[in-house]
């Protein structure tokens, strides 16, 4: 019988967000709010992942670069996005 072992890598202490209908994740402090599609990440050889921002986060470019100015009293976490 093969024994396959959990990842402890693979593990996340991050809520898993809720799902409106069409599988959009929302804002974890509040339900009614949905996620804003932002891009796909693609790496060799892994999956493509959908990333989904904040509808309160503004993507501005400063100096050639892309940031993100989060205007949220109650961020959901510390990330920028």
């Amino acid at each position: 019988m093969p024994i396959i072992s959990i990842n402890p890598r693979n593990s996340s202490d991050l809520p898993q967000p809720d799902l409106n209908e069409i599988g959009v994740p929302l804002c974890p402090n509040d339900s009614s709010i949905p996620m804003v599609y932002d891009s796909i990440t693609r790496e060799k050889e892994r999956t493509n992942k959908i990333k989904y921002i904040c509808p309160r986060a503004k993507k501005t470019k400063f100096n050639r670069k892309t940031t993100y100015i989060l205007s949220c009293d109650n961020p959901c976490t510390n990330s920028k996005l």
